[in-house]
């Protein structure tokens, strides 16, 4: 298991927004749990649900936290 915390400044809707991210990698289940917050704001709670060809993913997110993982094959 390892654990990447990170912090750093992006472009969000062409404004210099801060970006905050906790990884909880899984080896074992080959899976990555993460937490992001920044400064962008969605005034809904939204439910995204993305299948690639090689692992999924869910993750939820409201005002400026989103919470998922991903999972690879």
């Amino acid at each position: 298991m390892k654990i990447e915390p990170s912090i750093k400044k992006k472009m969000i809707n062409g404004k210099e927004r801060l970006d905050f991210m906790l990884q909880i990698i899984s080896f074992k289940k080959r899976t990555v749990y993460f937490i992001q917050a920044d400064t962008n704001i969605w005034w809904k709670p939204k439910k995204i649900v993305k299948k690639f060809d090689d692992s999924h993913g869910k993750s939820i997110g409201w005002l400026f936290v989103q919470i998922g993982y991903l999972t690879f094959n």
